[in-house]
């Protein structure tokens, strides 16, 4: 059955009911197999503007399925936004099949504007409850098909728990979100991902745009089972290795949606627990990590960027007033951050009980997707490094003096960049942090208040 779009149901009485300033429209489609209730109001003030508001059957994949597919449908003309509320419980949420790839939930890549709300972390609890035998996904985009780019997804309020099987090879993935601007992921728990928890992992520029993403107000726990090629917290980058296309530094340092070839984050107020990354980039990719706390780190590296060991080297990163302590069973063979090419700054940091608080060096090419020049560019350099606090930290670098060719005050510097710093159109005197918390309606990442919602 085609369900009718509401405004045109609605159209003739729209007008007289928005200049009294009422409208509140309970509509119940109980003929309906699925049994939607959806509440749609002119002067909601939960959203930026008119709003869908569509709570699913049920909690399985294939009903929230439906209401995402209803939302996406009918998200036009007046209505430029929708939620979809999962209410409080715990529920069986297994990925399944669809298409080639086993997901739970689609995320088409004409989205615009769509919130998945849960009724709060520890309230709604999605589990996964068998192995899936492959690499698997609760949530995913499809695969981007045309110049048409997904603007404002927001994931909230709820607790996402993966199925761990240390027997088995394939990997759990919670989110998975590849070319869509200005989405975020906030007020989320993740538990026993051993692949991501949340990730990008399609070579951006496609189409000439990129990822811009913020991660915020989220918990991490248990994502790694000894799987050499898992346990991240957050993934950022691509498995395309692309033409090398570098954006100048001014593009990212300190800004947000102004790469104009590659993917960018930010990822604040954020707890990791028992991870071997909390967050790792390639492919270009800028992130911004601070005020970020980690515990329990095993033996890994927390805070990492790529180099060109698989693909094009991460762009680089800022990480800044995050505390970093490491496991007792991971001491001393676990690292505080891991940069292996472009330019960090990394800053007012507080590391414990770690092997390492920083190491540095040039992954080794492993392929042949870049020419001598680019392997040059991407090789780190022009990182800064300065006022971190280390304690019981037996080494506080290491790397960059193991036949990696860096070298101190040419390839990275122990002080805070300034006017004699310069690469590209990047001054180090100019240097300056995007303002905290992360300034969400400047940027248009969905920052709506959910609270008034009842499940």
């Amino acid at each position: 059955m085609k369900y009718p779009a509401l405004h045109k149901i609605f159209g003739k009485i729209w007008v007289p009911l928005v200049l009294i300033g009422i409208l509140i429209v309970p509509l119940v489609y109980s003929s309906l197999t699925t049994n939607w209730i959806i509440n749609c109001s002119g002067t909601i003030t939960i959203a930026r503007n008119n709003c869908y508001n569509i709570t699913a059957a049920s909690s399985s994949p294939q009903d929230i399925q439906n209401a995402v597919n209803w939302a996406v449908g009918n998200t036009t003309g007046a209505y430029t936004a929708s939620i979809v509320q999962i209410p409080a419980g715990t529920y069986t949420f297994n990925p399944y099949l669809h298409e080639y790839n086993v997901v739970g939930v689609y995320i088409p890549f004409q989205t615009n504007n769509l919130t998945i709300v849960g009724a709060g972390q520890g309230k709604t609890i999605l589990q996964e409850t068998q192995n899936a035998g492959v690499d698997s996904w609760m949530f995913k985009s499809r695969t981007q098909t045309g110049p048409q780019q997904p603007v404002g997804f927001r994931l909230t309020n709820m607790t996402l728990v993966g199925y761990v099987d240390t027997e088995s090879t394939s990997n759990a993935q919670g989110l998975e979100l590849d070319l869509c601007a200005n989405w975020r992921v906030d007020h989320c728990t993740f538990i026993n991902f051993n692949g991501f928890a949340i990730g990008t992992t399609d070579h951006a520029g496609v189409y000439g745009y990129n990822d811009t993403f913020v991660v915020d107000n989220c918990n991490f726990v248990n994502n790694y089972t000894g799987n050499a090629y898992g346990g991240y917290g957050v993934l950022i980058g691509g498995s395309n290795p692309g033409p090398v296309v570098w954006d100048d530094l001014s593009n990212c340092v300190g800004t947000f949606d102004q790469m104009h070839n590659q993917t960018q984050a930010y990822i604040e107020n954020c707890t990791f627990n028992g991870m071997r990354h909390d967050v790792t980039s390639n492919c270009g990719a800028w992130y911004t990590i601070r005020y970020c706390y980690d515990y329990n780190s095993i033996s890994g590296t927390q805070i990492d960027v790529h180099g060109t060991g698989y693909t094009i080297s991460g762009r680089g990163c800022e990480a800044y007033n995050n505390t970093i302590i490491g496991s007792p069973t991971g001491f001393p063979s676990s690292w505080g951050v891991v940069l292996r090419g472009g330019n960090s700054f990394i800053f007012n940091n507080t590391f414990e009980n770690l092997g390492y608080g920083l190491e540095l060096w040039n992954e080794t090419m492993w392929w042949s997707g870049v020419t001598d020049n680019e392997q040059k560019e991407m090789m780190l350099n022009f990182t800064f490094v300065w006022s971190n606090t280390y304690s019981n930290v037996t080494n506080v670098f290491g790397g960059y003096n193991e036949d990696w060719n860096l070298t101190q005050g040419i390839d990275f510097f122990t002080f805070a960049p300034n006017a004699t710093n310069q690469l590209g159109n990047f001054n180090g005197a100019n240097y300056a942090t995007l303002p905290y918390p992360f300034p969400f309606d400047t940027y248009g990442v969905p920052n709506a208040d959910l609270s008034t919602l009842t499940n």
